[in-house]
């Protein structure tokens, strides 16, 4: 058991560790890749820690270096947390429309009350003039 590779807690995959330029242990893919620096492309870390950006080629050339892809970017289950924020702010939309709905509902009934009340009071005021008009005439 000594000499098995290390393994992430998270998903199980062999994984490696790199010590960065800060001293900080960073886990990889348990392989080592050949890649071409690039100013755009993947993120990489060299054997001595160093941070790269670059592209991986086939065969080793002059200008490639050996180097790892950190494992936080290839873990299957950092995937599994992500969907999982993004089930969580679908689910945050989704009550916050709900809640706008609601409020939105409970706008138009209190406008509907508001506006029968108007009609009651006025059918009201109808019926007290018109008994007003019947009394004057002795009706």
């Amino acid at each position: 058991m000594y000499g098995d590779p290390p393994t992430c807690r998270k998903c199980g995959l062999p994984i490696q560790f790199i010590t960065t330029k800060r001293g900080k242990k960073m886990p990889v893919d348990g392989f080592s890749v050949q890649v071409v620096k690039r100013d755009k492309g993947g993120l990489f870390i060299t054997e001595d820690g160093e941070m790269i950006r670059g592209a991986v080629v086939d065969m080793a050339g002059p200008e490639s270096v050996k180097a790892w892809v950190p494992h936080f970017g290839t873990c299957p289950a950092s995937e599994e947390r992500k969907n999982r924020q993004a089930a969580k702010n679908w689910r945050e939309e989704q009550d916050h429309a709900v809640q706008e709905r609601i409020e939105r509902m409970n706008a138009e009934r209190e406008e509907k009350l508001r506006r029968q009340a108007e009609k009651q009071k006025k059918e009201a005021e109808a019926r007290e003039a018109a008994d007003a008009q019947y009394s004057l005439f002795g009706a």
